[in-house]
């Protein structure tokens, strides 16, 4: 049904395709990724497919921990690795993060290792909660110059509303 010609051709692709596969994965696991994408980058696009695997950044630090019941100095001696590899140890909780990132997880810059100001957002609650006081001090002061209040009692209920 196929010629001969045809049979070699497929069977030379599939090895030349294993064979870029291969060196395209070994690269992907010297990032520091565990999958197996590296392979099939080489393995479909051969040279294309190993020079985008060359180019993504390093991953030693994913979202597992690297640690993994790992000995105090097993993790000490990670530790030092990754610090030789030109990354950076926060100094707010002690992570050491890729040199490529900017920012560490809890919130702490890479160039002054000092935390990055984030502004501050009110609670939902409080605004409703403002809003609800202003309100009642609004028809306590309406009853004041009704004379339904003296002035004392309006003192009184505006200490208690506004938590004084």
């Amino acid at each position: 049904m196929y010629s001969d010609d045809f049979i070699l051709y497929l069977i030379g692709s599939l090895i030349g395709g294993v064979i870029w596969g291969l060196i395209a994965q070994k690269i992907y696991n010297n990032k520091g990724y565990d999958d197996y994408s590296g392979f099939w980058w080489g393995f479909w696009l051969s040279i294309i497919g190993l020079i985008v695997v060359a180019c993504k950044p390093e991953n030693y630090i994913s979202n597992y921990n690297i640690y993994n019941g790992s000995s105090v100095y097993a993790q000490e001696e990670e530790k030092k690795r990754l610090l030789a590899d030109d990354n950076w140890k926060c100094n707010n909780c002690g992570q050491v993060n890729p040199r490529y990132l900017t920012t560490c997880t809890c919130g702490t810059s890479k160039s002054n290792n000092e935390p990055v100001s984030r502004p501050i957002v009110r609670p939902e609650n409080t605004l409703k909660k403002t809003s609800m006081t202003a309100d009642e001090l609004l028809k306590l002061k309406q009853l004041l110059d009704a004379g339904v209040l003296t002035q004392e009692e309006f003192d009184k209920m505006k200490k208690q509303l506004l938590g004084l």
